[in-house]
């Protein structure tokens, strides 16, 4: 959070962060994914990082981020196809609650957790996953942590047992799905 994500640094620092090619290829992989799913290759990538600086100290779970510097980081990564296609991935992430009353700018952040899958072409689609209101904030970083978790447990069989070994994309394995362990509730097996 803190050296990858620029929480805490400043701008000066995250303008220079070595880490900052490492994060955006980790987005430009899945946007090659997607292109790679439609049948189509990336021939440019752009990365943008845009933030908002404490006005006020604001303690968090990762460490202390002092007034002055980054406490709300947008990044926006996006890959076009030789058709004109845009693939867009972008993230808000913050350590200030919805108010912003800690950050120096305001943002327009668009909701209050989970994520905004948006689709323009035919049809237009507009996904919303949410958390269940009234988390706390440890709770929504623990469920986001899970929704990303569980789906790469769940995939360790199926990698394992894929007929031709090494590193696998969804477009490489059948749909993954939940399994029931023995830790399953009362009346869910």
């Amino acid at each position: 959070m803190m050296e990858i994500m620029c929480f805490g640094k400043t701008p000066e620092e995250a303008q220079n962060n070595p880490f900052k090619s490492f994060l955006s290829a980790g987005f430009f992989q899945s946007i090659d994914m997607v292109a790679a799913g439609l049948g189509r290759d990336v021939l440019t990538y752009h990365s943008t990082h845009e933030y908002s600086l404490a006005n006020q100290p604001i303690d968090t779970d990762a460490g202390m981020v002092k007034e002055g510097t980054i406490a709300l980081s947008h990044f926006r990564h996006s890959g076009t196809t030789a058709e004109g296609l845009e693939i867009v991935q972008e993230q808000i992430w913050y350590v200030d609650d919805l108010d912003q009353k800690r950050l120096q700018t305001k943002w327009d952040i668009p909701r209050n957790s989970g994520w905004r899958i948006s689709i323009e072409g035919d049809p237009n689609l507009v996904i919303d996953v949410d958390f269940p209101p009234g988390l706390s904030i440890r709770e929504h970083v623990a469920e986001g942590m899970s929704t990303t978790g569980y789906h790469l447990v769940n995939a360790v069989e199926i990698v394992c047992n894929a007929p031709n070994p090494g590193i696998k994309t969804y477009l490489d394995l059948p749909m993954i799905t939940a399994r029931m362990g023995s830790h399953a509730l009362p009346g869910m097996r």
